[in-house]
């Protein structure tokens, strides 16, 4: 599912907004109208390509913090030593 969807559907008095963006990153929020719905949903895949290198950013880091932890002898067996 490499695309943009969203669904937006009444709750009570709020509108549930569901979206999800073109690298597969999805949320869900209330809004109070279907035009604040409308705003998140642009701004939501607006904002898709810098959160994506967020994530990737912070992938890289725990794979360099793992990767480090293993050539220093502190991960043993299938322990990740966070305890």
């Amino acid at each position: 599912m490499n695309k943009r969807e969203y669904r937006i559907t009444p709750s009570g008095e709020w509108f549930k907004v569901e979206v999800s963006d073109e690298y597969n990153n999805n949320t869900i929020v209330y809004e109070k109208n279907v035009i604040q719905a409308s705003i998140f949903i642009t701004d939501w895949w607006q904002k898709a390509e810098e959160r994506e290198e967020k994530y990737q950013m912070l992938a890289n880091a725990i794979y360099g913090c793992t990767k480090l932890d293993k050539e220093l002898g502190l991960l043993k067996d299938n322990r990740d030593n966070l305890d």
